[in-house]
């Protein structure tokens, strides 16, 4: 079913790509300009995925927890 925002998440391949590049000394306008990413990505997006991956110093590469409806059955009833 496709989102009805129109929004894409990123692929963890392209989230290394923006870190790989900021780590190198890329801003973010150099690597919303860059040729190498899969996709054209935003100078906003790509700002957000550099504050993300300071704030989650372990893990830069976490998805947000999806919402939506529970399961009918719950695990004793299966």
């Amino acid at each position: 079913m496709p989102n009805k925002t129109g929004r894409k998440e990123l692929s963890s391949e392209t989230i290394a790509v923006i870190l790989t590049l900021h780590k190198l000394g890329y801003t973010a306008s150099q690597i919303s300009r860059e040729e190498g990413l899969s996709k054209d990505v935003p100078k906003s997006t790509i700002t957000f995925q550099i504050r993300r991956a300071k704030k989650h110093q372990n893990d830069p590469f976490v998805k947000a927890i999806r919402t939506g409806r529970p399961p009918k059955l719950d695990a004793r009833a299966e």
